[in-house]
């Protein structure tokens, strides 16, 4: 784990800290609004869906937002901008998200706050609706909102900008156990953002956010019993809380602990183990990971050989750009290592490798082809570039 920085995207900058080492995994934040999910209306849909099931809960809670209800008009809205359980639909989103602002809910007050911020929604953007709507919650006290309004304080793009009353605001949430302020102000004290560097602090806050099981906070908690940084070093207590942070899904820490164990790393080495890490880091989509089981699977590495599930595997992280897979599907395509021989198919992945590498791929490989081998690849090689440039450019949107 590298040292801690605050990767920025959006007003709510001070939600989504991450360490560099997620980062350098390719893990790059985006704007959530995930943290809807864990408040105690959330927990009132869970308990919904066990009394009436998936369907029967948005039944109910439709008929309760045309009712008038705050909080069924907030998750139809949520429902609706997430494309979660509804269509999704920025237009209805925007239009129930309203209604139970005006009644005064707190957590649609502050979503559209920062819709009304980044221009979410269709909403042109905003900075004095966003501060009006922000600062409503936070002046009756609620923790959710005295979070959301730290992150216009400590965003940098607006006049309201003012880290101190950030800090202020992350302070008083946090004191009331929201633990994604008890994290944003642990990476304020880590990097000296409105108050002084004080690494001490930043271990006492990020250990009342991982206490309550947040992932993030767990995995930069491991950080600081791996170096001893506000805490005394060590390496059991780093162990323990990067492994909850990889039991809980961040992809990040599941990486570290499949390296770990690959390499015997404060760990006994154990390649079974390794193989259910990155397992479930690859399905969550990191690129390492995928290519790690393309060889494991194709060597046998902690798994039984299985040439399909290699070529599975390498599929993925082609697809995105990795040259490494690239030439994998050259070699699966060409000699049928779990799929049909194709040898089409393996030249168009030569061509496709040879754009972005040395040695020059196609070169090596164009002895083994036919002419006609070439013609279908060259035309395949033109399809597969559009797929991959399509499918990129949809991830970075």
């Amino acid at each position: 784990m590298g040292e801690y920085v605050i990767k920025t995207n959006g007003v709510m900058s001070v939600i989504i800290l991450w360490v560099s080492a997620s980062i350098a995994a390719g893990n790059t934040p985006s704007l959530s609004y995930s943290w809807a999910e864990r408040g105690p209306a959330a927990l009132r849909v869970q308990e919904s869906i066990e009394r009436l099931g998936p369907q029967g809960t948005v039944t109910a809670y439709q008929k309760a937002a045309e009712d008038g209800d705050a909080e069924a008009q907030f998750f139809i809205a949520y429902g609706h901008m997430e494309g979660k359980v509804f269509e999704k639909d920025d237009a209805l989103a925007l239009n129930w998200m309203m209604k139970s602002a005006e009644q005064g809910y707190v957590y649609a007050q502050s979503m559209l706050g920062m819709a009304y911020l980044n221009g979410d929604l269709g909403l042109t953007p905003d900075a004095a609706e966003a501060y009006c709507l922000l600062s409503k919650g936070a002046a009756d006290g609620d923790a959710f909102a005295e979070f959301a309004l730290a992150g216009l304080y400590l965003e940098g793009t607006h006049h309201y900008v003012n880290p101190e009353k950030g800090v202020a605001c992350l302070e008083k949430s946090a004191a009331k156990g929201f633990a994604d302020a008890q994290m944003a102000l642990a990476f304020c004290f880590v990097n000296g953002k409105g108050v002084a560097v004080d690494m001490k602090k930043a271990a006492y806050w990020m250990g009342k956010a991982a206490g309550q099981g947040h992932p993030v906070a767990e995995y930069a908690l491991a950080g600081f019993y791996a170096r001893g940084e506000g805490v005394d070093s060590s390496s059991e207590l780093a162990l323990k809380w990067g492994l909850c942070a990889a039991e809980h899904g961040h992809v990040p820490a599941q990486v570290e602990m499949a390296r770990s164990y690959a390499g015997g790393h404060g760990v006994k080495e154990d390649h079974k183990e390794a193989v259910k890490w990155f397992s479930l880091a690859a399905e969550s989509g990191d690129v390492e990971s995928q290519k790690f089981l393309m060889y494991a699977f194709a060597f046998g590495d902690g798994v039984e050989t299985n040439q399909a599930e290699s070529t599975k595997w390498a599929l993925k992280p082609a697809m995105k750009g990795s040259v490494d897979a690239q030439v994998r599907m050259v070699h699966a395509c060409g000699k049928g290592l779990g799929v049909e021989v194709d040898p089409g198919e393996s030249y168009a992945w030569a061509i496709i490798a040879d754009h972005h590498n040395e040695p020059k791929w196609k070169e090596i490989v164009e002895p083994m082809f036919s002419v006609d081998d070439k013609v279908r690849g060259h035309r395949r090689a033109r399809v597969l570039e559009k797929e991959i440039r399509a499918l990129n450019d949809s991830k970075q949107k």
